[in-house]
């Protein structure tokens, strides 16, 4: 048992005392080094790590360092979550995972919860604000899957900052659930449902600062030169500003690219090497926030 100087290292003397540690602990300096080596961890899970090979409760496993190895060595079951840290299973349907690179709009500390069938960034669940909490909540036997998604939770800031703003944007009403996914349908489109989601609010918006324009959900459409061999569109025109320079959202499948990210383009040619500059809907976001 450790003396306890901070949250994490209080928990880890709980679970010892509840008999949760893996029977494999404490883990060798190598083990943790081997494992290391397949994927890098956050710090906090390093500091788990040193003292437990592994951690069980009723509804939670923190993976022994094998386990872990296997699990984040596999790059194509996690191909849209490249950079995220699986360390743990509910038992169940969903992996448990950090987010290091901040890929998901949150905090490096963040925990999250994904259906091991999906496993796309938007549909990830928020499980906790830190690692300690997490452990601590899976301790008490809580149900850690059932957070808010971390795209709806964008759209949440993104309502907030436009509220918060009106100055600087005009927001035109949205459709509304159903009628935003009906409305969708009728399109002939792959408009991935977080797109479907932000028409719900807002049919539309006008950035004044950027003088950028993002087109009401009639008049979304498919580009072009994203088109694979099926004729189905990778990416969606979703605005242009005053300049002539376009926005588009991907649909997914295009390019390894996941659904809801925002690219922008001169010409339509250059969105087969364009950088995504993030999540659309934390882009339009920080575009209000800051003007540019």
């Amino acid at each position: 048992m450790s003396v306890a100087n901070n949250p994490l290292d209080a928990f880890l003397d709980r679970a010892e005392s509840a008999g949760a540690f893996g029977p494999g602990s404490p883990p060798s300096p190598e083990e943790v080094t081997d494992a290391e080596a397949v994927r890098p961890m956050p710090t906090p899970l390093v500091q788990i790590y040193r003292r437990a090979d592994g951690l069980n409760f009723g509804k939670v496993e923190v993976f022994d360092l094998g386990d872990y190895a296997d699990v984040n060595s596999d790059t194509t079951l996690f191909a849209q979550l490249p950079d995220a840290v699986f360390f743990g299973s509910d038992y169940r349907d969903g992996f448990f995972l950090m987010d290091p690179a901040c890929t998901l709009g949150e905090t490096t500390e963040a925990v999250f919860w994904a259906d091991r069938g999906v496993l796309a960034p938007d549909e990830c669940r928020l499980a906790a604000a830190d690692l300690a909490g997490f452990l601590s909540a899976a301790l008490e036997g809580k149900d850690l899957s059932a957070g808010d998604e971390v795209g709806r939770r964008s759209l949440d800031r993104l309502a907030a900052a436009i509220n918060a703003h009106q100055p600087k944007v005009s927001a035109h009403p949205g459709y509304g659930s159903p009628n935003a996914l009906l409305a969708a349908r009728d399109l002939n489109l792959p408009v991935p449902f977080g797109v479907i989601e932000f028409y719900e609010r807002y049919d539309g918006l006008f950035l004044k600062e950027l003088k950028l324009e993002i087109v009401g959900l009639e008049q979304l459409h498919g580009i072009e030169e994203t088109r694979d061999a099926s004729g189905t569109y990778g990416a969606l025109h979703l605005g242009r500003d005053a300049k002539g320079r376009g926005c588009a959202v991907t649909c997914g499948r295009w390019r390894e690219l996941p659904e809801n990210r925002l690219l922008t383009f001169t010409s339509p040619r250059e969105l087969a090497t364009a950088a995504p500059l993030g999540r659309f809907t934390d882009v339009l976001r920080i575009w209000i926030e800051e003007g540019a």
